[in-house]
Parts: structure tokens; C-alpha cells; sequence
């Protein structure tokens, strides 16, 4: 019989034991590659919804109206984002409404088409009906209140463009939100990119926490903030807005993108 050394007795005892916390390293919950219509509304949950890139994202569609809309339910995982009106230990709820679709584009309303809670139950009737009305539900189709995406392909869920994300969250969004945002020596920053506008600037949330001893974040520590920088500047052109409320981040994110000119064609 072949002996086993200890080194590979440890890798097993390892493996055994990651394998064992379902919600924590191999199983996040993320059902599978997205394919049909959750890789459209999973595509639209990135661009729109903070803390929807995050393996373990599940989507499940509710409702479709005469016209094709589809209302959906999003599920993350615990997001420090919002550790200040959530807690540490609530996954995000987020409900969502999709104009329409095809094999390579996802359309919806931008700035109106989902709302946040910290429990699934927290979503009522009237919320519901809200979110119908301002997504113009059964009514006819408007593309001109719609914005496209192109949908993700399933090997780069949880990331948004296809050139140097990773690059440009720790590079000039960072670089840009050190110079504007004073932090401790033990904070960490975490630029993370949302959406662009195609026009150059780029709308990124950043959070800053610290970590305990053990390694854990330390909750009290963690503050948020929405960042948009214009990449044909080198981020020389930087905004910074503290997220004072994030169970209300939709609407803090709308107001923001219209006092800098989101979409707005870039001169000089």
C-alpha cells in the first residue's frame, strides 16, 4: 500500500475541511455559469446593483409583464459595503426590473430599475408597485429611456469590462481617492468599479475597513464612498462622495451621476 507523507496528509485534511463550509470557498451559491435569461439580468445586477459582482450572487426571476419586462430578485452574499445599515451577518436583497433582452444585449431603465433591503421580506406590495411604475410596467416598450449593456460571458461573471479593470481600481481610482480622502495606517482602501458612461469617466464605490486580530473586518471601521473618475484624464479629474445612507444608495447614485454630468459628451 502506497504510504501517504504528511504534507499530503495535510493538503487532505485541508481540502476536506474547505469543502465542508458550503457558503464559504468551493460553494458560494452561484448556480452555475450564467446562461439565458439570468446571464441577461446577471449582467444588468452588476452594472446597476453594488455588491452584485460577488460569487454567490443568485437570481430569480418573479414576474414578466405583457410587454416582456421581467421583474427579479437578487441575492449576495455579505457586502462591508453595507455593514453600516445591514450588519455583518445579512446577505442583500435587491429586486430589480429588465426592460428587455436578446442573445447579446440587456436593456433597462438606469437609475430607476431596483431598489435594496436586508431581508427578502422586507419587500412590499407597495414597494413592488413602485418599482412597476417607474419602470413603466405593461406599458409599450420606450428605447429611448433605455440604456444597452452587452451581457457578460459566463467565464468573466462578477467583472464588467474586458480590458484592465483590475488595473485601473488599483491604480488610478485608487491613487486618486488617497489624495482626496485621508485614512488611518491600518485601513485598506477597495476601489471597485460599477459602471462607465462611455464617455471616459468611470463610476467605482470604494470602501475602507481595517481588520481585527483574528482577521476579521472590523465593522466599526468600515466607511464607503462612491468615486467617479475620468480615465482620459488619468483620474486627474476625480469626485468623491461619502455613502452616508447605503440602504438608499439608488438614489444617492442617480443624483451623483447627474451633478457630474454622466453620459455628458467630454470637451477639452
Amino acid at each position: 500500500m502506497r504510504r501517504v507523507n504528511k504534507w499530503q496528509m495535510t493538503a487532505l485534511v485541508i481540502l476536506i475541511a474547505l469543502s465542508s463550509f458550503s457558503g464559504c470557498i468551493f460553494n458560494m451559491g452561484t448556480p452555475g455559469p450564467y446562461t439565458g435569461n439570468e446571464t441577461a439580468l446577471f449582467t444588468m445586477a452588476t452594472f446597476s446593483v453594488p455588491g452584485c459582482n460577488q460569487i454567490g450572487t443568485k437570481i430569480e426571476i418573479i414576474e414578466a409583464d405583457d410587454q416582456g419586462r421581467i421583474l427579479f430578485k437578487i441575492r449576495t452574499g455579505n457586502s462591508p459595503l453595507y455593514f453600516s445599515c445591514f450588519g455583518e451577518e445579512s446577505p442583500l436583497f435587491a429586486f430589480a426590473i429588465c426592460q428587455h433582452y436578446n442573445d447579446e444585449k440587456v436593456y433597462y431603465y438606469e437609475d430607476d430599475c431596483w431598489f435594496i433591503y436586508a431581508k427578502e421580506d422586507d419587500f412590499s406590495i407597495t414597494d413592488q408597485e413602485q418599482l412597476k411604475e417607474r419602470n413603466d410596467w405593461n406599458l409599450a416598450l420606450d428605447y429611448g429611456k433605455m440604456i444597452e449593456k452587452t451581457i457578460i460571458p459566463k467565464e468573466r461573471q462578477g467583472r464588467r469590462d474586458t480590458g484592465n479593470e483590475w488595473q485601473v481600481e488599483n491604480g488610478i481610482a485608487k491613487e486618486a481617492f488617497l489624495k482626496l480622502i485621508s485614512i488611518r495606517e491600518d485601513d485598506y482602501v477597495f476601489p471597485t468599479i460599477l459602471d462607465d458612461d462611455g464617455e471616459g469617466r468611470i463610476l467605482l464605490t470604494v470602501v475602507v475597513e481595517r481588520f481585527n486580530d483574528g482577521g476579521a473586518i472590523d465593522a466599526s471601521s468600515v466607511r464607503a464612498y462612491l468615486e467617479m473618475i475620468d480615465t482620459k484624464a488619468q483620474g486627474e479629474k476625480a469626485v468623491i462622495e461619502e455613502i452616508l445612507d447605503p440602504a438608499h444608495i439608488w438614489t444617492q447614485i442617480k443624483e451623483f451621476k447627474k451633478q457630474n454630468h454622466w453620459h455628458e459628451q467630454v470637451i477639452g
